[in-house]
């Protein structure tokens, strides 16, 4: 009701005005001719139907990938506490080693493209900085439902006690988008175990 009332009385306003000898136009000529209501309502309704069909594409799409696209979470597996091999000397260091576990909860399948891991004796804190850790560039695939030890890129670290260990893997879903899950744990490796450790944004996923 509103832009029934204001559309015509706009209209009258500033056509007067152009058609008082002001230097300066404010409507176009052909809108100030003879042009009916129904038609000025009928550009204005089909302009907001438009824009309704736009968003409403938008938002399906959106919808269509969150329910289609990969889902991958990580967390560490095999953690254990090794020895090198025997040295000139015969003597043996020990090391601690582990791999990640990514999971697939998705529909579809994804392709990592890069993994990333780091030892820490101190506890996580503020936000993720990821800085003197090890990365491998790589391309592997995580089919829909599968759960994949990255058995290719183990990690290790000389400190043997329990410490705190971060991650994350890069990869890019069916639709090309590319995600990031990140890890974050402390480890036990006399006991071959971990625990969650850090605020979420260190173990938040895309």
């Amino acid at each position: 009701m509103v832009v029934i009332v204001v559309l015509p009385w706009t209209k009258q306003s500033l056509c007067l005005s152009q058609n008082a000898g002001q230097t300066f136009v404010i409507l176009p000529k052909w809108l100030c001719d003879e042009t009916k209501l129904t038609d000025l309502l009928l550009v204005y309704f089909t302009y907001c139907l438009v824009v309704v069909g736009w968003y409403g594409i938008r938002s399906n799409e959106l919808t269509v990938k969150n329910l289609e696209r990969a889902f991958l979470s990580v967390g560490p597996t095999k953690i254990g506490s090794l020895h090198t091999e025997l040295d000139e000397h015969g003597r043996t260091t020990r090391f601690v080693r582990l791999l990640l576990l990514v999971q697939n909860t998705g529909k579809t399948g994804a392709t990592i493209k890069k993994v990333y891991g780091e030892f820490s004796q101190t506890p996580p804190t503020g936000r993720p900085i990821y800085k003197r850790g090890k990365e491998y560039i790589t391309d592997l695939t995580v089919g829909p439902g599968e759960q994949v030890a990255l058995t290719p890129h183990p990690f290790e670290d000389s400190f043997i006690d329990d410490q705190f260990f971060w991650a994350y893997v890069e990869y890019f879903d069916i639709f090309r988008i590319k995600r990031v899950s990140r890890l974050c744990v402390e480890v036990f490796p006399s006991r071959a175990t971990f625990q969650i450790a850090g605020s979420e944004e260190w173990r938040e996923c895309d």
